[in-house]
């Protein structure tokens, strides 16, 4: 978008799940090499610990229907196999997000379910970057799922996720 003429100041990138650790990795890296960034990002349960190592992916095993187990032994490693990842160091934070430093990026709405296997990838980046001093906010949704919002919009909750993207951007373009 920046190569077809669009200042950063008017995007706003969105990504749910694995979408959501791509847009926070890719404005990492955009920070990190002097790249115009996006006014804001919006996410959805991203997905920013592939290392698997949050402390909700042994807290909510059980209670995640998407990507839980019955049986914490039957459980894999991570919730999807990795494979773009190959044998890179998981905790870089070109591939998990979770573990990068949040100074100079833009504002950030994340919206996410506290029944989620990645519930802490979720809230360790938004700590983070309220502790940069980033305008960043983390919406935790009790008993809803892995992007469900997205999966299910007209639900009550999935219609006030929705109503909190539409005001997070009009506080945005108001800044």
């Amino acid at each position: 978008m920046l190569a077809h003429g669009y200042a950063g100041s008017g995007i706003l990138v969105d990504g749910d799940s694995a979408g959501g650790g791509l847009a926070l990795a890719m404005t990492l890296y955009m920070r990190d090499h002097g790249i115009e960034l996006p006014r804001m990002l919006c996410l959805a349960s991203p997905w920013t610990d592939l290392s698997a190592s949050g402390e909700s992916y042994g807290r909510n095993i059980f209670n995640d229907a998407i990507f839980g187990s019955l049986k914490k032994e039957d459980a894999p490693k991570y919730p999807v196999p990795i494979l773009y990842a190959g044998k890179a160091d998981l905790t870089d934070p070109y591939l998990s997000p979770a573990y990068g430093s949040y100074e100079g990026m833009p504002a950030m709405l994340i919206q996410t379910g506290d029944t989620e296997l990645l519930l802490s990838d979720s809230t360790v980046v938004a700590e983070k970057a309220k502790q940069a001093g980033v305008d960043a906010e983390c919406i935790v949704y009790k008993g809803m799922i892995h992007t469900f919002y997205v999966l299910l919009p007209s639900c009550k909750e999935g219609m006030e996720a929705w109503d909190n993207i539409r005001k997070f951007i009009n506080r945005q373009k108001k800044a």
